[in-house]
C-alpha cells in the first residue's frame, strides 16, 4: 500500500511537472511598462475600476501591464533616449529599422525557440518576422501580430456599391452589373429624394478630397487590391504591384475618372474640395449622401432613421474584404522587447500567452465564466448581459478592452482566426451577434435575399463564384506586409509624387476633357523621380514574391 501511494505520488510529481506553468496568484507580480510608438489605443490599464481582462492575464503570465501611447516628437525624444520601457509596440514600419539598428531591441530568435514555444510553432509568424528584420541569418527583433490562416465572415468592409437601401427598392432594385449603370441609378434615385427634410441638397457622393482614402481606398476594396501603404498596392488577381499615382491603370486613376462622371452628372457633393472629415460624416448622418464610401460614416443616418439605412449591393464580379486573414500580420503592427528591458523572460511569457488561441480568446471576446461560456452543446456563447452592452454600445463594456486597445495590437492570432472549438476567437463574430445587430433596414435586405444577416448574402455569392473576397491562390498578403518601407532617397521621390497627385485631384475631378489632363499630370508625376522609386518598390515586391510564393 504505501509503494502504492509513493508511486501514486512520484506521477502526481511528473504530471504536474508536464503541465505549463501559470503564474499563480501568490507568486511575484511584475510590472512591465509598454511602449507604443503611433499607435492608438482607447484602454487605459491603469485605470480604475481595473479591466478582469487585465487581471486575468496577470493571473495567467504574473505580469501586469502598463501602456503609454506615444506620437511624433515625443516619440522620436524617447527613440533617441532608449526610454522605451520594457515592450516595445510600433504601428509603423518606417521606425522599424531603426529600432532595430539602434540597438533598442533585443534579438528574439534564440528566446523564442527556448522558452516561447506557443510563438514558435507558428513558422510563418516567425519567417515574416525575419523578414521585417532585414535579416538572413534566422535572427529577428519584432514579432508581426494578428497573424492569421483563417477568417471569420464579419461585415463586408467599405465598398462603393454601399447604397441607399430604401431608395434603391423604391427604384424596382435594378441589377447593377458595372459603374456607367451604378452611375445612370445615382442619377434617378436623386430624383427620387433631391433634398433632406431640413432643404439640404442629397449628393451620390461627398469626400474628403485631401485624404487617399477616401479618393482611392474603396476602390481597392471593391476591385481587388491590397494596400502596402497610401499609395502601393497589390493587384489580388494578378499578384502585380501597383504605384498608384504612376500606373495609369490604377485604383487611384480609375476613381477619377468615375468621380469626373459623378461631378458632371451633378452628383458630387462640392464642398468635398474643402471640408474635414467630420463635415462629411454630419452629411452622412443628415441623409445628404446617397452612397458613404466608409460604412462608419453612414452608420448615425441608418440609427437615427431606420427603416431607411445602406446596403452593400452583391454586384457580380467585384471583391469584397469580409472575412479576410493576415498570414503576414496585421496593419502593419509590431512587437518586440527592449534592450532596457527590466525582466525579459516575463515580457516573453505574457507575449507567448497573448499567442496562444486562449489567450486571444481572452482579449477579444472576455473571462469565460464572466463574458462568455459554453453552453449544453458546447459552442461557445457570450453572456447575456454583455450582449446588452455590446448592442447598446455601452461604454463600460468598452472600457473592458475586449476587441480593441492595446489588446489587438500585442496578441498573436488575428481577430478572425478560429480557435481549436470551431468558432472565432473573437466571439463577436458569430452569428449570435449579428443577428442581434439587425436594425429594420438589415432586416428588410435579409429578407429580400432570403438570409439570416447581411454578411450571409456575399458569403453565399463568393461560394457560387459570383463576387470574390480578398483571399485567392495568385495573392499572398505576406507580400504586402513585407514590403515595409524605403530608404531616404526614394522616399523623398515618393513624397513629392504623392503630394503633388493630391494637389492635382480637384482639378482632375472638375476637368471637362479628363483624359488629356490625366495625360498632363502622369507626365508631371513621372517627372518627379518616377523611373527611380517606382524601380525600387517593383524590385522589393519581386524578391517577396519570390519568397512567398515561388516554387
Amino acid at each position: 500500500m504505501k509503494r502504492t501511494r509513493i508511486a501514486l505520488l512520484l506521477a502526481l510529481v511528473m504530471l504536474m511537472a508536464a503541465l505549463p506553468v501559470a503564474a499563480s496568484a501568490e507568486a511575484e507580480v511584475v510590472d512591465l511598462y509598454i511602449t507604443y510608438i503611433d499607435g492608438y489605443t482607447s484602454l487605459d490599464p491603469d485605470a480604475e475600476p481595473r479591466s478582469p481582462i487585465f487581471d486575468e492575464i496577470e493571473r495567467q503570465t504574473g505580469v501586469r501591464m502598463h501602456c503609454n501611447v506615444v506620437t511624433g516628437d515625443r516619440a522620436d525624444v524617447l527613440m533617441s533616449n532608449g526610454e522605451l520601457g520594457d515592450i516595445l509596440m510600433i504601428y509603423n514600419s518606417s521606425d522599424l529599422m531603426t529600432a532595430i539598428e539602434s540597438g533598442l531591441v533585443v534579438d528574439l530568435s534564440q528566446m523564442v525557440a527556448e522558452k516561447a514555444p506557443n510563438i514558435a510553432a507558428n513558422a510563418d509568424r516567425l519567417q515574416m518576422a525575419q523578414v521585417l528584420s532585414g535579416t538572413e541569418d534566422g535572427t529577428y527583433y519584432f514579432l508581426p501580430v494578428q497573424v492569421g490562416s483563417e477568417g471569420a465572415p464579419g461585415t463586408p468592409y467599405h465598398s462603393l456599391y454601399m447604397t441607399r437601401w430604401d431608395l434603391y427598392k423604391e427604384l424596382g432594385s435594378p441589377e447593377i452589373t458595372n459603374l456607367d449603370e451604378y452611375l445612370d441609378m445615382l442619377i434617378e434615385m436623386q430624383k427620387l429624394e433631391p433634398q433632406t427634410a431640413d432643404g439640404k441638397t442629397v449628393y451620390a457622393y461627398s469626400l474628403v478630397l485631401s485624404s487617399i482614402r477616401d479618393v482611392a481606398w474603396p476602390w481597392h476594396y471593391t476591385f481587388g487590391y491590397y494596400t502596402s501603404n497610401d499609395f502601393i498596392n497589390t493587384n489580388i488577381n494578378t499578384g502585380e504591384m501597383v504605384y498608384e499615382p504612376l500606373d495609369e491603370d490604377s485604383p487611384f486613376w480609375n476613381s477619377l475618372a468615375f468621380y469626373n462622371k459623378v461631378y458632371k452628372a451633378g452628383l458630387f457633393d462640392p464642398d468635398s474640395f474643402t471640408q474635414t472629415n467630420d463635415d462629411k460624416v454630419a452629411k452622412a448622418a443628415n441623409g445628404q449622401v446617397l452612397c458613404p464610401v466608409w460604412n462608419s460614416d453612414g452608420v448615425a443616418f441608418e440609427t437615427a432613421n431606420s427603416p431607411k439605412g445602406f446596403q452593400v449591393l452583391p454586384v457580380e464580379g467585384t471583391t469584397y474584404w469580409c472575412n479576410s486573414y493576415y498570414p503576414g500580420g496585421w496593419d502593419a503592427c509590431f512587437v518586440g522587447i527592449t534592450s532596457t528591458c527590466s525582466d525579459p523572460e516575463a515580457a516573453l511569457r505574457l507575449l507567448d500567452f497573448l499567442s496562444t488561441e486562449d489567450g486571444a480568446r481572452l482579449v477579444y471576446s472576455g473571462v469565460q465564466g464572466m463574458h462568455w461560456d459554453y453552453d449544453e452543446n458546447g459552442v461557445p456563447m457570450l453572456e447575456e448581459t454583455v450582449l446588452t452592452n455590446y448592442m447598446e454600445l455601452n461604454a463600460d463594456w468598452y472600457a473592458l478592452g475586449a476587441q480593441d486597445g492595446i489588446f489587438k495590437s500585442i496578441t498573436g492570432p488575428g481577430v478572425g482566426e478560429i480557435h481549436s472549438d470551431g468558432y472565432p476567437m473573437n466571439l463577436f463574430l458569430t452569428k449570435q451577434v449579428f443577428e442581434r445587430q439587425l436594425n429594420e433596414c438589415d432586416k428588410d435586405y435579409c429578407e429580400t435575399y432570403g438570409v439570416s444577416y447581411p454578411m450571409e448574402v456575399l458569403l453565399q455569392k463568393m461560394e457560387e463564384g459570383t463576387i470574390h473576397d480578398h483571399v485567392n491562390d495568385v495573392f499572398d498578403m505576406r507580400v504586402v506586409t513585407g514590403m515595409g518601407s524605403a530608404p531616404e532617397d526614394i522616399a523623398r521621390i515618393d513624397e513629392m509624387i504623392c503630394n503633388k497627385a493630391m494637389e492635382l485631384v480637384p482639378g482632375l475631378i472638375m476637368a471637362e476633357d479628363f483624359e488629356t489632363a490625366k495625360a498632363e499630370a502622369l507626365e508631371t508625376l513621372w517627372g518627379y523621380g518616377g523611373e527611380e522609386a517606382r524601380g525600387w518598390w517593383q524590385a522589393r515586391h519581386d524578391s517577396l514574391t519570390e519568397l512567398f510564393c515561388g516554387d
